[in-house]
């Protein structure tokens, strides 16, 4: 199985991951359904609301894992949070990840001025994570925005490219999402070894 269409790399037994957003509990509950899941998955969501709803109106999508009494397991933690603070303290702790997925804010559609707070919220969150995979190995696995976009993906891919002093890189692929009636890009960052 393929989440995203994307790398298998998070399929390996010892795997530490961190999903940055993903409130709807579907990829925790995809990534513990694998035959080889990660050693351990941390998710960090601040929306409790979304993630009571979820577990609710959506238990096939959620699995089990959005419950309050199965938010910490042995192979996975879910916490009710900033993802911003919770990057920091990693920062000073220097913890590691192996794989971040970024499933927050999605990509502005626009460049306009109106737009550049969530363009600096986008740089910061990508480069506090790039700093916190493992050196050479890590990846951060996120999306961006619809391929017709192009204008928007330009910008992003400038921005990405730009980050820790021009030392990320990435790897794109697409894939038509139905529910969006559009085909959308997804990326894999890695840092320049």
């Amino acid at each position: 199985m393929e989440l995203c269409g994307g790398p298998r790399t998070y399929k390996e037994r010892g795997k530490e991951v961190l999903i940055l957003g993903g409130g709807d509990g579907a990829l925790m509950n995809e990534l513990q359904k694998l035959d080889k899941p990660p050693k351990f998955v941390t998710m960090i969501d601040i929306d409790e609301m979304v993630m009571e709803a979820c577990n609710e109106f959506m238990p096939t999508v959620c699995g089990p894992y959005l419950r309050k009494d199965n938010r910490e397991g042995p192979t996975h933690k879910i916490i009710v949070g900033d993802a911003v603070a919770f990057l920091e303290n990693c920062l000073k702790e220097n913890r590691a990840f192996d794989v971040i997925f970024g499933d927050l804010t999605d990509t502005p559609v626009s460049t306009s001025p109106l737009e550049d707070n969530v363009w600096e919220f986008i740089r910061s969150i990508i480069s506090m994570g790039m700093k916190l995979i493992r050196p050479k190995t890590g990846k951060y696995l996120t999306h961006a925005n619809g391929k017709t976009l192009q204008e928007a993906i330009d910008a992003y891919e400038r921005m990405v490219t730009s980050i820790n002093a021009g030392q990320c890189q990435f790897k794109r692929w697409e894939s038509y999402v139905p529910s969006f009636s559009d085909t959308w890009l997804f990326y894999e960052l890695t840092n320049k070894d």
